[in-house]
């Protein structure tokens, strides 16, 4: 018995032994591919898409009625150009355009209808990109945004942080522009009173619509602390930047300086980071009686020069 058992037990082992061979063949095949199928994804992914090919930007809309215009605008700094319009027709509304300048990718779509708010749905295309936007009211600046672009993903995540504050700053928008068009109606010298009441409601929405900033901006810049500095982040901070550079009590002048130390050398040496940099840093301005700041001067012979060499003497 003992020596079946043990003529057992070894073939058995040998069994089991082609059995393991066997199965690490085929674990090696199934690996093969599987790596080989992520090769060609990658590399299909990879493929250059040409820059003629057409983007395409689909919008499906509910709640809204048809007849409306939309129009596709594309920015160059804070400057934008329309492009394109599209009546809104069962819903829907398209537009298929190719980049003639491949550096201004970042588009918005805008209606002028007085249920719309002042502001813009922000677009970042490539060549070959399919965009879909979806909107369920006139809060356009909110309306989502579906591409494969990563400035899109990135611009998402900052609308994202304050979504709740921006559905209400929208509101506050439309009622800005409707206050502003009853105060330009009004005649000042005929209808006081009238004029009076309009103005007090006017600055009750403008406080309103600046609180409700205020909150969008202190959760974008916890947002910002942990994203790189895209182009939807230097936007956003190009923005601040301006805001400290108009107003002296600037409420997030130190979150701004912050973001931009962050950056590195290179991004603060791009045009973008100069702009910031002269918001947040301006010339130092001099009037008379001041002391004059100091500067390198050149002589015609090309030697450095100083003005502090000359304080106290009349030059």
């Amino acid at each position: 018995m003992n020596f079946l058992g043990t003529l057992l037990r070894a073939k058995c082992n040998t069994f089991a032994s082609r059995e393991l061979k066997k199965n690490k063949a085929m674990n090696k095949m199934k690996l093969f591919c599987v790596a080989l199928v992520g090769m060609t994804t990658i590399a299909c992914s990879q493929q250059q898409v040409s820059p003629d090919t057409p983007y395409i930007i689909e919008g499906e809309l509910t709640g809204l009625r048809d007849s409306l215009v939309i129009s596709l605008f594309q920015y160059d700094g804070n400057v934008g150009t329309r492009i394109a319009s599209d009546t809104v027709i069962n819903g829907r509304f398209r537009f298929e355009q190719v980049m003639h300048e491949p550096e201004l990718n970042r588009l918005g779509l805008i209606c002028r209808d007085a249920d719309f708010p002042s502001m813009s749905c922000d677009i970042y295309v490539a060549p070959g990109t399919q965009i879909k936007v979806k909107g369920h009211n006139a809060h356009i600046h909110t309306w989502d945004v579906q591409s494969n672009v990563p400035e899109q993903k990135e611009s998402n995540l900052l609308l994202q942080a304050a979504s709740a504050e921006y559905e209400d700053y929208q509101d506050v928008s439309v009622a800005y522009n409707q206050i502003i068009k009853e105060l330009n109606a009004i005649d000042r010298k005929a209808d006081k009173e009238h004029y009076a009441g309009a103005y007090r409601r006017y600055k009750k929405i403008d406080e309103q619509g600046d609180s409700i900033q205020q909150i969008i901006t202190r959760k974008q810049v916890e947002v910002m602390r942990n994203m790189k500095p895209f182009q939807p982040w230097m936007k956003k901070l190009e923005g601040m930047a301006v805001m400290a550079g108009a107003y002296n009590d600037y409420a997030f002048r130190n979150e701004t300086i912050e973001l931009f130390e962050s950056l590195s050398d290179e991004v603060k040496q791009s045009m973008k980071g100069i702009e910031i940099h002269s918001q947040l840093y301006p010339p130092q301005k001099v009037s008379d009686g001041d002391e004059c700041p100091d500067a390198d001067l050149y002589d015609l012979q090309g030697n450095l020069h100083h003005l502090s060499e000359h304080r106290g003497k009349y030059v």
